[in-house]
């Protein structure tokens, strides 16, 4: 006698909203600024970067928690993260890692590479807010290693307009990993 297994329900599917079609010129322009802000991001310039973020911005890596099957609470803590950030501390974190000598994590400076895929855009609660959810792959190599490290997860963005622009106002980085495959959280991701 074999035993059936009963399906394990993960909770209800997000609802994000109204999704903006892939044919919209407004998802073209967003997935322009994520092209462009990865390039910043990858090129190192990180001081630049921090034009693009809001001054009320929420930034936030939760500590991922590794659950039985049948155990049907969050994968994410809600009170633990590997950054819980606001734009003064990020800020400052950038300045530090970008100006100083102090960072010897980052001397010589890691390589990295983002890549973003499976985007998709949501309207938010206001007119000139998206909701944005892609998939994150991040490269990171340092000194002369042969083997770079990998992170992957979901990216939940906000985005606001601003002027001809956007400005990030919300980012959670829901990574895959349980436990960080890096040996410090010093790269945006």
């Amino acid at each position: 006698m074999t035993e059936t297994a009963t399906p394990v329900q993960q909770g209800p599917v997000p609802d994000f909203g109204v999704r903006v079609s892939s044919g919209d010129p407004r998802y073209h322009r967003i997935v322009d600024w994520l092209h462009d802000e990865t390039a910043l991001l990858d090129g190192g310039h990180t001081i630049a970067w921090t034009k693009l973020i809001a001054e009320d911005i929420v930034y936030r890596i939760p500590v991922r928690q590794t659950r039985l099957r049948d155990d049907t609470r969050s994968q994410f803590a809600d009170n633990m993260f590997h950054y819980d950030e606001n734009h003064t501390t990020l800020t400052m974190k950038i300045l530090r890692l970008a100006t100083t000598a102090s960072p010897w994590c980052e001397n010589p400076v890691s390589r990295s590479r983002r890549l973003v895929t499976n985007i998709r855009v949501f309207e938010g609660t206001t007119p000139d807010e998206f909701t944005v959810i892609s998939s994150v792959l991040i490269t990171r190599n340092r000194h002369s290693e042969s083997v770079p490290l990998i992170m992957s997860g979901e990216r939940n963005d906000v985005l606001r307009r601003d002027g001809s622009g956007f400005l990030l106002t919300r980012r959670t980085f829901l990574m895959d990993q349980s436990t960080v495959g890096f040996p410090n959280m010093t790269i945006i991701l």
